[in-house]
């Protein structure tokens, strides 16, 4: 039993195919719809797998900053 459970302790999660962009997508909706948490909390799962792309970035600094996360959107502004 121990070791069934290491094992899945230590098991990598692959995401589907494409779901970064999906969160990307959708967080971009929500914000335009203004619905500014769920931006920020679909932007935030888009930027976790991926820190670097730039529009992510941009928008997920945004939907902070508009939901009024202002010490968090002045973290990531600042690097």
């Amino acid at each position: 039993m121990k070791k069934d459970q290491n094992n899945r302790d230590s098991a990598i999660i692959i995401p589907f195919p494409g779901l970064k962009d999906r969160y990307y997508e959708k967080g971009v909706s929500s914000l335009e719809a203004h619905q500014f948490q769920e931006a920020v909390d679909l932007l935030k799962q888009a930027y976790q797998m991926d820190s670097t792309d730039p529009q992510i970035s941009a928008a997920y600094l945004a939907a902070l900053y508009e939901n009024g996360d202002y010490h968090d959107s002045r973290q990531m502004a600042n690097g």
